[in-house]
This record gives C-alpha cells, structure tokens and sequence, in this order.
C-alpha cells in the first residue's frame, strides 16, 4: 500500500514530469517537493503548508486533492502542530489472553511434558540398549592384541567374550582382547536392568 509522497512521486514519473519542472508549474521549492515524495513532513513549513503543498503537487499530476489528503490522513497523524506516521501513537496491543486462559494453557503444556516424559520413559526401559561398534570392522585382519571399541547406554552392563567391561560417563569402552593366530568371533553384549540384550559379533582373523 502506497503513501501519498510514493503515489504523487509515482505519477509525476508517469507523466514525465521533472522535480524542477514541478517546482516551476507548481512554486514550491524543489527540496520541499523532494520532502513530500519521501514523506518528511517535519521539513515542511508547517503541517498547514504541508497540505496546501500536497494539494497542488496532486492536481499538477492528476490526482484529486481530496484523495491525496486522505492517504496522507491514513498513515500520518495530522494536526496543527505536527504530521507524523501513526505509528508512533499506536498502543500496544494486550494479551489476548485472561488469567484463566494463561493458567489453562500453562496447565495443558506442563501436561504434555509429563506426558512426553511417561512415554519417553516407558520406551526407554522397555528397550534393549544402544549398541554400537566401531573397531575392529567386520571381516578385517587384526594383530594378536586388539582393543574392541565402541558406545552403549551410559546405564548399560557391557561384556566382551564374557568379560565385564567397564565404561565411561558417555557410555564409551575401549577394551583389549589378546587373540591366538586364526579366525576368531569376538562377541559384544550389552545389556540393562530389565536383562534385554543387544548382542553383536564381530569376525575378524588374526595372522
């Protein structure tokens, strides 16, 4: 939506009409013009001048005075001491919200987070733990002393080839394993409170 000072800069243009052929058809100055087109009114005389000018910039070019007046009393505040976007006196809007409906809604969402909690919960213990390997890969070629690594649940019981395995405060384990020459199954199990299981074998040969 167009101000005044951009629909009267917009039909000047239109019409091909200079800023100092304006001034001349017009007698106002060519900065004061400038001043309507970029709706700096405090640059104008007064609020007074300041719709006199607007009335004879929009007959120049075609738009009725009336019509420029109201777009200017549409955005700006007008009276006799000042014209100023309206803005600057709009009241801040209030909550929408009664204390009932806040204390509805701050119930409703503590709700949820119970709600999502509960569930969170109950899939977590109803669940194996996380078992993840990363050294040494399936299928690979290892020496005699290998160091089996990887990450489980930080409240899981890990055990290597039956061997308890302890782990760190992010459910990290770096464990070593002494092998004999041949092919070898090294078997991973973790497991939680409610004796779930995830197990994971790595085969793996050692020369």
């Amino acid at each position: 939506m167009k101000t005044v000072g951009e629909t009267l800069q917009r039909m000047r243009e239109k019409k091909g009409i200079s800023i100092e052929a304006l001034s001349k058809q017009t007698h106002i100055r060519p900065d004061y013009l400038r001043a309507i087109e970029a709706n700096e009114f405090p640059l104008l005389p007064s609020p007074a001048a300041a719709q006199g000018f607007i009335g004879t910039y929009a007959t120049i070019v075609g738009l009725e005075k009336q019509t420029a007046l109201a777009l200017l009393r549409r955005d700006f505040e007008v009276t006799t001491k000042h014209i100023l976007p309206k803005e600057l006196f709009t009241k801040p809007r209030k909550s929408g919200l009664s204390t009932r409906s806040r204390a509805g809604l701050f119930f409703g969402v503590a709700l949820l987070v119970i709600v999502s909690y509960a569930a969170w919960s109950f899939l977590h213990l109803h669940q194996p733990p996380s078992l993840t390997l990363t050294y040494p890969k399936e299928g690979s070629q290892v020496p005699e002393t290998v160091i089996v690594r990887g990450a489980t649940a930080t409240d899981a019981v890990l055990e290597i080839d039956t061997l308890p395995v302890a782990l760190n405060q992010d459910g990290e384990f770096a464990q070593q394993l002494s092998l004999s020459s041949g092919d070898h199954v090294i078997t991973v199990i973790a497991s939680n409170r409610q004796n779930q299981e995830t197990i994971k074998q790595i085969n793996v040969h050692v020369e």
